[in-house]
């Protein structure tokens, strides 16, 4: 399981990678500092970011309420909620179409889907999810260490 981000240039800024922040400040390595972050559509304090998720039992569940409303729990959205708590930041979620792959674009050129999609583009700030690293995703994406591994198997 990962968190990940969009990869920020660090031509003329100093950039953190916010998965590398989340992760340091888990295992207490590091007291996490956003005030480095330089993320697209942000300036200033009281930050709300972008998160992005797809619905993959028992990490990321949607339950729709009667009035409509949504409630995201599950064990993802569960860290998601202690580090917000710990790291001091709001966040909005919504719901991606898929983990992401790159594909033929209508102009012919290569496009990234699903969520890898949306933090590329910079519809999301990050993702939140059960998500594969693939050498192809890590090129545009930065991931945190893994919190878990997950396997299937048949017994």
């Amino acid at each position: 399981m990962q968190l990940c981000s969009r990869k920020i240039p660090t031509q003329e800024i100093s950039c953190v990678s916010i998965s590398d922040e989340i992760y340091n400040s888990c295992i207490g390595k590091t007291a996490p500092d956003f005030g480095k972050m330089r993320l697209s559509g942000f300036t200033g304090q009281n930050l709300t970011y972008k998160v992005v998720t797809v619905v993959d039992e028992p990490f990321v569940i949607k339950t729709v309420k009667q009035d409509g409303t949504i409630e995201w729990s599950g064990f993802s959205i569960d860290l998601l909620k202690i580090l917000a708590k710990k790291i001091n930041f709001q966040y909005e979620i919504f719901e991606g179409t898929a983990y992401g792959s790159l594909q033929k674009g209508e102009n012919g050129s290569m496009v990234w889907s699903g969520m890898i999609g949306d933090i590329v583009s910079g519809r999301a700030d990050f993702a939140v999810s059960a998500m594969t690293v693939t050498p192809q995703r890590e090129k545009v994406v930065d991931f945190t260490k893994r919190y878990m591994d997950y396997a299937v198997g048949i017994v």
